[in-house]
């Protein structure tokens, strides 16, 4: 009996076999093993390098994933839609080879874009898509044919992702740093899903050709409506009311970053953008969960902060109208020739500083002030540290696990 359960946890002395049947335990079976007695506390942990390593998931994509993940975090660049999903499922869904990248506009798509045309990939024209790139890059005898989409808009890349997702199996992100799944019992699981959009008439919706595709991969379709008669449920709570990405309902992994350079934003975030969930019919013929976000930014604000519509204590309304005045005393500290030409407007309230952004220099000396916002939308949606990610060490399955 004790050689048996030396095959399961002695990596070192017996990895192929170690490996063998890793591979083929679905997630809740690593749970349970886990929870079983003091041996196996830490089997999930000991698998995170091996089963959940996003080096591997990224390999096909690119001959150097530390260098494409340094680039990522430089980048603000995010990773969604069928790559996530396989990582958290460990590859056991069969999929495309298609990475779906989401960057901002600006210097950082431009870097993203050259990046991709370095690493061998052709842009396809495809003109009914005026804000995403297509690149593929051809088989040979060593890998399958490869694509990579980018997806680029002005909004940070978590606006985008969070807005257009189509169903909770979707949900599901990935950092230069770190990987979200925000529905981890239904998606992973139970390889089920909840429509996050309408469903109307129209026979060819990104909802459809999304559910077509979900379908494809085995994941079974749910209503979202409830039966209150019985006890509220974490899988229930997880798909109602405001939420943080990197609450106690998300599944949050931390990932090797062995050999890449760090690339100085707060993980903070991403761990608390928050977001609002909603059961609605709106323009449907079907129930379905409504997500909401928006973006607070600030030229006097080095970050942007992604944050649910309805913040406590007119959070949002404060906040804006108190950068407003920071934004017109920072404006006010310039000398009169290196003011922008829409100066006088921009005092009257006609016109918005983010709107010149880019027609005068910042000096080095300009003043931010994100120190007095992050507290605010920090108290929005309370994210336990400790509930960050799966923790076995007690025995216990983590709240996000939990049906």
């Amino acid at each position: 009996m004790e050689r048996i359960l030396d095959l399961i946890t002695d990596s070192e002395a017996y990895y192929p076999i170690y490996s063998r049947i890793a591979e083929n335990l679905e997630v809740s079976d690593i749970l349970a093993f886990s929870g079983t007695c003091k041996r196996f506390s830490q089997y999930y942990r000991d698998l995170t390098a091996t089963q959940w390593n996003i080096n591997t998931t990224l390999q096909p994509f690119f001959s150097n994933p530390t260098e494409f993940r340094s680039l990522q975090g430089e980048t603000g660049t995010l990773i969604s839609r069928t790559v996530s999903l396989r990582f958290f499922h460990r590859s056991t869904i069969p999929g495309w080879h298609n990475l779906a990248l989401y960057v901002q506009t600006g210097e950082t798509c431009t870097a993203m874009v050259n990046y991709i045309e370095q690493q061998g990939y052709t842009k396809v024209e495809d003109k009914s898509h005026s804000n995403k790139y297509i690149y593929v890059r051809p088989s040979d005898r060593y890998r399958k044919r490869t694509e990579v989409s980018l997806h680029f808009s002005d909004e940070v890349p978590l606006v985008k992702i969070l807005r257009r997702t189509y169903h909770t199996a979707r949900a599901n992100v990935i950092s230069w740093n770190k990987a979200y799944c925000l529905f981890p019992i239904s998606t992973v699981l139970k390889r089920e899903y909840y429509p996050m959009t309408s469903l109307n008439t129209s026979a060819h919706t990104n909802f459809t050709r999304s559910f077509q595709q979900i379908a494809t991969l085995g994941f079974k379709a749910r209503s979202v409506l409830w039966d209150y008669s019985h006890a509220m449920t974490n899988e229930m709570a997880a798909l109602q009311g405001e939420r943080s990405l990197a609450d106690r309902h998300s599944w949050v992994i931390n990932l090797d970053t062995t050999g890449i350079k760090h690339p100085g934003v707060p993980d903070h975030l991403l761990d608390q953008a928050s977001f609002s969930l909603t059961c609605t019919k709106r323009n449907s013929a079907i129930n379905y969960i409504s997500l909401t976000c928006t973006g607070l930014k600030s030229p006097v604000l080095q970050y942007t902060y992604v944050h649910h519509n309805d913040c406590p204590r007119g959070i949002d309304l404060f906040c804006n109208r108190r950068l407003q005045e920071l934004e017109l005393m920072a404006l006010s500290t310039l000398e009169v020739a290196n003011r922008p030409a829409e100066y006088n407007a921009i005092m009257q309230g006609t016109t918005k500083l983010s709107e010149v952004m880019g027609k005068f220099t910042i000096p080095s000396w300009w003043q931010y002030y994100d120190d007095e916002v992050e507290p605010l939308f920090r108290e929005t949606v309370y994210v336990p540290p400790e509930e960050s990610e799966l923790s076995m060490a007690d025995g216990r399955t983590h709240a996000s696990l939990r049906g």
